[in-house]
């Protein structure tokens, strides 16, 4: 008897970890669905605002959806597409935002809308593997190590743990909390779209130079990207892979690798890097940081042609009659009134 009750003794304190754990586990679910949610996140002022702003979209009334990383967020204008072409879409996307993460965000995506293309930025392919070294294309190939790594690769672990419970990213909401004021979020009126009216000259090398080798996307990565084809599919969108200007991180190389991969899935790829002199495109006033993103005026560019090509090759058809869809003129004249304000400031700052 005394032995069970010595037992009973050493289990108190495991007892008491596991209720603490329990406990624990239980408060950071309560505040991951409520203080600390996605939907949350896209109504304050924050570094993932615009990554979940797709969240405030009404059910069922995106036509397009955008999905990458900075480079897409950069590249196309929503409202735009609403302006010239009556098209409704959101983009979702943030810095350095992984395939496993689109995954994710695609699923909570399916979740409120029925897109009838996913649009999917290319640069997320290679978000793992340089480029250039004094101006070379460096073409890698998988070493049997590396695919072990990438299995136990630690970023993937932490987007799982992150979209498991939404308050190991939007933690820094605190900050918001403490002040005593709900901040909005500074382009609410873009659906995702980055402002930016920065200029910044380059000079343009010839970067897509024609080249009959491709730079082979790694295996982890071409899995993620045949997982997010089969979600949009099995939610009844058809995937168009697009790749924005980047001249820092793009290449003929990769251009090729990635027509196979849409080829493999019956799927459009538009390439803007060979589209300069379509687009009218220049590196003296369409970038914002010599390279690599698109500033407003290039991105408008790009939303033009790709505004056209969704009208008369995908075949979608303009809302601008349809009464339902009217929030998005005025969101339209709101995000102009944000466009001027941010000309205003810098016309402030040149005369200063």
């Amino acid at each position: 008897m005394k032995l069970l009750d010595a037992n009973k003794g050493n289990a108190k304190p495991f007892l008491r970890i596991a209720a603490f754990l329990l406990a624990l586990i239980v408060i950071i679910e309560a505040l991951s669905l409520t203080v600390f949610s996605k939907g949350a996140a896209a109504t304050y002022n924050n570094k993932y605002a615009n990554q979940f702003s797709f969240l405030q979209e009404p059910d069922d009334s995106v036509q397009l959806a955008f999905i990458g990383d900075s480079n897409i967020y950069s590249a196309v204008v929503p409202i735009k597409l609403w302006e010239w072409c009556g098209l409704t879409s959101t983009i979702i996307a943030a810095p350095k935002q992984t395939l496993h993460q689109s995954y994710h965000l695609l699923e909570d995506l399916f979740e409120k809308q029925s897109p009838q293309y996913v649009v999917v930025e290319t640069d997320m392919f290679y978000r793992d593997k340089p480029i250039r070294e004094d101006d070379t294309v460096i073409v890698e190939s998988e070493k049997p190590l590396d695919v072990v790594f990438d299995t136990l690769d630690p970023s993937s672990f932490e987007d799982v743990i992150k979209g498991a419970a939404p308050v190991f990213t939007f933690h820094d909401k605190w900050k918001s909390l403490l002040r005593g004021k709900k901040v909005p979020p500074k382009d609410a009126n873009a659906h995702g779209y980055h402002l930016s009216l920065t200029v910044r000259k380059f000079k343009l090398k010839d970067y897509m130079k024609p080249a009959d080798i491709a730079d082979p996307i790694k295996k982890k990565d071409a899995k993620q990207i045949d997982a997010i084809v089969s979600l949009c599919r099995r939610n009844g969108a058809e995937v168009v892979f697009v790749t924005a200007p980047s001249p820092v991180f793009w290449s003929y190389e990769r251009h090729n690798a990635t027509a196979q991969l849409a080829k493999q899935y019956g799927a459009d790829y538009i390439d803007y890097n060979l589209m300069w002199d379509e687009l009218g495109l220049s590196s003296r006033k369409h970038f914002r940081d010599k390279g690599h993103h698109l500033n407003y005026f290039g991105a408008k560019l790009v939303t033009k042609q790709f505004g056209g090509y969704a009208r008369h090759t995908l075949k979608l058809k303009s809302l601008k009659n349809d009464a339902r869809y009217s929030y998005w003129d005025d969101s339209t004249e709101a995000f102009k009134e944000d466009v001027d304000a941010l000309i205003a400031k810098i016309n402030e700052t040149t005369e200063a």
